[in-house]
Parts: structure tokens; C-alpha cells; sequence
């Protein structure tokens, strides 16, 4: 229902409308504007458009040549179509197109009932308007408006000539308003390579994030022996996730890993971590934590923390998923940061730094660790084009701290008899 308000400057309005000044009345229904009531499917108007058309005996209606049937809802069109007036249904052949809500499917043959949204495609080709996905197969069938099955399919979610990555599975249920796609015996292909197969793979649908399990690692390590990892991604909220990592590996025992990430006004943060319980080659606790926190406190002010720790110096060299740089970690560092910038002229932070050292047991050489800084001050002040020159003023104050050692993180005394090679760990005691 539409209103209108009308402005009136009638005697019968108050007082101000006598000195000339308009007066907003009440909102009235338009009497020129009505509401319909909701058109069922077989009640509405197909338009038919072709080079030629021809009614049968049987009250079908032949299109040949650029033949179009359209509706309000959906869209056919081929070199030939039959439409049934009864019961809307439509035989295509040759060129065959069908759009609905925006997706479109091509395929030299298609049967398509107008009222039940449903049908069969030969050899079709989609595009999916929610998220750009496409693809081929040998046989698409239109079970309703939200749901197609595919035979024999190569689904991509980019509708790119050459995508990067792509799905082929020789049965694939899309289920568009539950945002799921489901391959059966699917095997994920990049750049033509295949990568995974699974006996039953799920993906989204659109460019929104979904609930579940993402792709699994399985690999094999001298000092950990069999690493299978499975991780299963929580879509709790728009702003904010969560993702569990259950890892599992032969020589050491079961391990958790956990990311948490979340958004807000004015901030963003990430907090990660891994625990194993027991690692059965250590006899020990082995974990790492991670957070990272940035936020905006107006005015030009803002803070972050920034905080890594591991449960001992081998962690990485035991634990290390991505190789040689990551293995060769020989310190941590960890901070908490103010700062303060009105301008480009001038920048003003405050921050506290500590360090967790990590010595090396498979090394005879001892690694001094780091000093802290509690705190640092630094101030940058710069001043540009002055009489024709850049000034910049870069200026700290830091007060050094060593941190104090803890004994007993490694088994150096036992292993080589020398006492100088007690390692010490960067920790406050």
C-alpha cells in the first residue's frame, strides 16, 4: 500500500495556515492505487515470441526460429520450442536456454515444466548468478527452484575460461537456498592437477562462508612419523569464527590446534594455538599460543598486542608444517603498543617488547638471549618542503632489560656432561 501526504493551506487548518504557510496533513491511501493479491503459477501470462509459431490440433503451440516463451518468473528460449498451454510445458531443441532468478542453462535439448520449475537438460552448460560458479555435465536434472542434481559434472566457482581450481564428480546434488553443493566420489583438480580425492565433498554455493570440514593434510616426518590433520571450519557469525584442528600423529600422540577470529568496531583480533597433552617421544607438554589484537581508540590513538609463545625451544623443529623457515625460529617476540598520530607530522609510541628464546638441544652452542625492552618511547616528528628541505626527527628512549633464565628446559647436562651448556630460556623466573 502507497501513502500520500498532501500540503494544504484551507481555512479550516490552524492559525499558521492563515499567515500563508503551508500545513502538512494526515497521510491518506490513494484511491488511484490498489494491492493485488499474489499471482498463482499457473495463472500467469506467457508471452511467446518466435519467427514462426504454429497451433496443432491438440492445442500445442510450435516456435521455430529464434523462439522465446517468457513469464515473469523464468525465461526459455531455443530454435524450436513446444509449448503445451495445459499444463506450461515446454520441449526445446536445439539451442536450448533457460534463466531463472538469474542463473542460466544452456544445452542443445531441454524439457521444462513452467509451473513446477522442474525438467531435464542434455549436455548442459551453467552460470549461477549468486556466486559466478559454472560448469558442464552430461545430464542436468531440475528437480525445483532449489534444487539441480548433475551427471558426470566439472563444477568451478569461477566463471573464468581457464579456473584455477575445479571439481569433477559423476553425481553433484546443488541445493541453492541451503548455499551447499555435494560431489559424490569428487575429485579436486588445480591447474589440471588432481589434488584430493573424497568419497563426499561439500562446498558453498555463494561467496558467504559455511560451516565445515575444510581440506585435510596427510604427510609423513622422520621425528613425528604418520601427520594426519583434519580441520572443521565454525561459521558462528558474520564477525567473528572459529576453526578446530584435530591432528593425530604416530610418534608423539593426538594434538589439538584451535584459530578464533573475530572483527568489531573500531577493532580486529586473532587468537590460535595447539596443545598436545602428551607427547609420547618427549614425555612432556608441547603447545603454542598466538594473539594478535589491533585497536582503534579515536583520536589518534590505537594499541595492539602482539603475543607468541611455545612450550619449549624444539617446538617448531618438532611441529613445523611449513618447512625450513619456519623450523629455524630461534626467538619469539611478544608485545603491547600505544600510539598516537593527530598528523603526518609527527607520531608518537609507546610499547614494551620481550622475547622467548629458543635454544637449539641438538646444538653444543649456547644462544644468549635477547634483551627486553620495558618500555620503549619513540617520536617521530618530520616537517616537509621547509625553505626548501625534508626534516625528519626520529628520536627513542629504551630501557634494556635481561630477562631471567630458567633451568632445567633441556637435557643438555645429561646428554653431553658439560655443565656450561645448561640451557636457559628467555621466561621471567
Amino acid at each position: 500500500m502507497i501513502m500520500a501526504a498532501a500540503l494544504s493551506t484551507a481555512a479550516q487548518a490552524d492559525s499558521s495556515a492563515s499567515k500563508g504557510q503551508p500545513v502538512l496533513r494526515s497521510l491518506e491511501t490513494s484511491s488511484s492505487l490498489r494491492m493485488h493479491k499474489r499471482v498463482e503459477d499457473h495463472d500467469m501470462a506467457a508471452f511467446l515470441i518466435a519467427d514462426k509459431m504454429q497451433t496443432e490440433p491438440d492445442g500445442r503451440v510450435v516456435l521455430t526460429g529464434d523462439a522465446e516463451v517468457r513469464r515473469i518468473d523464468s525465461v526459455v528460449k531455443g530454435d524450436r520450442i513446444e509449448y503445451e498451454q495445459d499444463d506450461n510445458q515446454v520441449r526445446v531443441r536445439g539451442n536450448g536456454l533457460l534463466q531463472r532468478e538469474g542463473h542460466i542453462v544452456r544445452g542443445p535439448a531441454l524439457d521444462y515444466h513452467l509451473d513446477s520449475e522442474s525438467g531435464q537438460v542434455e549436455y548442459p552448460e551453467f552460470w549461477l548468478s549468486d556466486t559466478g560458479g559454472s560448469g558442464s555435465a552430461d545430464e542436468a536434472r531440475i528437480l525445483s527452484r532449489e534444487h539441480m542434481q548433475l551427471s558426470n559434472v566439472d563444477y568451478s566457482g569461477c566463471p573464468c575460461p581457464d579456473p584455477a581450481w575445479n571439481i569433477r564428480s559423476p553425481d553433484t546434488d546443488l541445493k541453492f537456498d541451503e548455499n551447499e553443493g555435494i560431489a559424490r566420489h569428487g575429485v579436486l583438480y588445480f591447474k589440471g592437477m588432481p589434488l584430493l580425492y573424497s568419497p563426499w565433498l561439500s562446498f558453498p554455493l555463494r561467496k558467504e562462508r559455511k560451516s565445515g570440514f575444510l581440506m585435510p593434510t596427510l604427510g609423513m616426518s622422520s621425528k613425528s612419523g604418520v601427520d594426519f590433520s583434519a580441520p572443521y571450519y565454525f561459521n558462528l557469525a558474520p564477525n567473528y569464527d572459529l576453526t578446530l584442528t584435530p591432528r593425530y600423529l604416530s610418534k608423539r600422540g593426538p594434538q589439538l590446534g584451535a584459530q578464533f577470529r573475530y572483527l568489531g568496531r573500531g577493532y580486529r583480533s586473532v587468537v590460535e594455538g595447539t596443545y598436545l597433552p602428551n607427547d609420547k617421544r618427549r614425555r612432556m607438554k608441547r603447545w603454542l599460543f598466538h594473539w594478535q589484537h589491533r585497536h582503534s581508540l579515536g583520536h589518534g590513538l590505537s594499541a595492539s598486542i602482539d603475543v607468541n609463545r611455545v612450550s619449549d625451544g624444539d617446538y617448531f623443529r618438532d611441529f613445523s608444517n611449513f618447512g625450513l623457515n619456519e623450523s629455524t625460529t630461534d626467538r619469539l617476540r611478544s608485545q603491547a603498543a600505544l600510539n598516537w598520530s593527530r598528523s603526518k607530522y609527527l607520531k608518537v609510541r609507546l610499547r614494551a617488547v620481550k622475547y622467548q628464546t629458543l635454544q637449539d638441544r641438538t646444538s653444543r652452542r649456547y644462544r644468549r638471549p635477547s634483551f627486553d625492552k620495558l618500555p620503549e618511547l619513540s617520536v617521530k616528528a618530520s616537517r616537509y618542503d621547509w625553505g626548501g628541505f625534508d626534516v625528519v626527527s626520529e628520536n627513542t628512549i629504551t630501557r634494556f632489560r635481561m630477562p631471567h633464565f630458567v633451568y632445567g628446559t633441556h637435557d643438555y647436562t645429561s646428554r653431553y656432561g658439560r655443565s656450561e651448556l645448561q640451557p636457559y630460556q628467555s621466561f621471567d623466573g
